[in-house]
């Protein structure tokens, strides 16, 4: 009867101690997600311009991001779905463009895969070579 009550006892103590880990995973993993929200939040947006001719240029004064942000000011369009559709239109080999109609923003995200070496200067050719055969426009 000893030994059972050992056995038992034993199999509590097991029990709670793989609890124990268990919660502490879950709590590491929620404190390094809340930490990795917090980050991502905390970063700084990287401005891109549009010309008067409707050439979107990048900033020269950093390294190439993996996304920029244009602020729309004067964008006139239907529905949500026609400023997605709208921006979405520039996409090309080069480029991603997405519309956010809830901040009134467009994220412009060069296809850095394979141009690593592609200076600001030179993604700054490309926007252009692109926004001259269509220019930028913030208009349906």
């Amino acid at each position: 009867m000893a030994r059972s009550y050992s056995n038992a006892l034993n199999l509590d103590q097991h029990l709670f101690v793989s609890k124990v880990k268990h919660f502490i995973s879950a709590l590491f993993l929620t404190i390094a997600m809340l930490f990795l929200t917090l980050t991502l939040a905390a970063q700084e947006k990287v401005m891109a311009q549009v010309s008067e001719n409707g050439v979107i240029e990048l900033p020269v004064n950093r390294s190439v991001e993996s996304a920029y942000i244009i602020a729309l000011s004067d964008a006139e369009f239907d529905s949500d779905q026609d400023m997605i559709s709208h921006f979405s239109s520039y996409n090309c080999e080069l480029f991603l463009m997405r519309g956010l109609p809830s901040r009134n923003e467009v994220v412009v995200m060069p296809q850095l895969k394979g141009r690593e070496s592609w200076t600001v200067e030179m993604w700054n050719e490309a926007l252009k070579a692109t926004c001259e055969a269509k220019p930028f426009t913030t208009r349906k």
